[in-house]
């Protein structure tokens, strides 16, 4: 009866530290995401703060306009 005992906690304990090892690993799964997701909005809120148009789109008018001036100039 006794070894019955002794095999029974030797059993609870073992599950006991599975138990803490998920929670571990849940907890820090919980704390990776919340990481990620803070990351994700910071991204997102610099990009809605980079409203400007990229640098191509200001300078392709500004460089046709040169051109058809250039070509006037030479007529």
């Amino acid at each position: 009866m006794e070894e019955k005992l002794k095999l029974t906690e030797s059993l609870l304990e073992s599950k006991n530290l599975e138990i803490k090892k998920i929670n571990d690993e849940k907890k820090a799964s919980m704390a990776a995401q919340f990481v990620a997701e803070a990351t994700l909005t910071r991204v997102h809120a610099t990009q809605k703060d980079d409203d400007m148009p990229p640098i191509e789109a200001i300078l392709a008018p500004l460089e046709a306009e040169l051109k058809l001036a250039r070509q006037e100039v030479l007529l």
